[in-house]
């Protein structure tokens, strides 16, 4: 017991500077979750990083998905996030070109930022958020949203012959869709 009250003391250890690979990585990362809370608040409860769900999702370059896929299926969108400098250049096309095909579109969600230096300081602000995919994936977005017009359309139709408390109820829920 004398010996341990004879040891020097431990030295604090120097502060450790962020490495700018550190910082990338972070930004990337803060980029991701904000993306999935965007989606998250959309409605879709079940979205996750693939980082915490699927190592095998997370390698083909696909950045959030659904906890539990086999359970609650597959988010119809495949999203890869990108938070990049405007000093860096970003390849749309090999991204777009290395995430999986199916039946699933493909979204680079692309975060430019911009070096602003103060003194001896510097930090990254946003510069602008894009969504980058390639045409036949809008026009397949865009047919999917006249098909669900159509079915609205339709039930818009139908709507006037179900029971007035029933009209009530659906009406209800509607409008706390913002339809």
């Amino acid at each position: 017991m004398d010996r341990l009250k004879n040891t020097p003391g431990l030295k604090p250890n120097p502060k450790a500077h962020k490495t700018v690979g550190k910082r990338n990585k972070n930004a990337g990362y803060v980029f991701e979750v904000e993306v999935k809370d965007l989606v998250k608040a959309l409605g879709f409860d079940h979205v996750t990083l693939s980082r915490m769900e699927s190592i095998v999702r997370d390698r083909q370059k696909v950045d959030l998905m659904n906890e539990e896929e086999g359970k609650n299926g597959r988010l119809p969108w495949n999203f890869q996030c990108k938070n990049i400098a405007s000093g860096s250049k970003l390849n749309y096309q090999k991204i777009l070109d290395e995430m999986p095909k199916g039946k699933e579109i493909n979204i680079l969600a692309h975060n430019h930022t911009v070096k602003q230096y103060s003194g001896t300081n510097s930090r990254f602000l946003t510069k602008g958020q894009y969504a980058i995919t390639t045409p036949s994936d809008i026009f397949r977005l865009l047919q999917e949203i006249q098909n669900l017009k159509k079915g609205f359309e339709l039930l818009n139709a139908y709507f006037d012959s179900i029971p007035e408390e029933d009209k009530a109820m659906v009406s209800q829920q509607l409008e706390a869709l913002g339809l």
